[in-house]
């Protein structure tokens, strides 16, 4: 079962919390940090050494911060995470690609690197 670590009225929490009551998942909620205190407590840094909230437990998977709980909730039920066309980053890109020098260091050094793990 999910365990959400943190308190409810931590704006990060409320993000993760509102991503698993939208996915309608079954979980546990852990209450930590601010007033409720157990966030230096060796179980919590155990999980997050930073001693932070949120964290989620899923099955012994963590996830700290809200983020990161989020995208690992995202690939665990496979949904796409829908992002905003940016086009003039992909014409920045475009252009960098068409550049002699990243054809020749970025591109041939990753085939180069690929090649050399794929022999060991």
């Amino acid at each position: 079962m999910l365990t959400v670590w943190g308190r409810r009225n931590s704006f990060n929490v409320q993000k993760v919390m509102w991503l698993v009551g939208k996915l309608a998942l079954a979980h546990r909620h852990e209450p930590a940090g601010g007033q409720f205190g157990r966030v230096g407590e060796p179980e919590f840094l155990a999980m997050n050494p930073h001693g932070r909230v949120p964290v989620i437990d899923d099955g012994g998977t963590i996830s700290l911060a809200d983020i990161a709980a989020g995208t690992h909730l995202y690939r665990y039920f496979e949904l796409d995470i829908a992002r905003p066309d940016i086009p003039h980053v992909q014409t920045w890109y475009e252009r960098l690609k068409a550049r002699p020098a990243y054809r020749t260091h970025a591109r041939t050094h990753a085939r180069t690197h690929a090649r050399t793990h794929a022999r060991k």
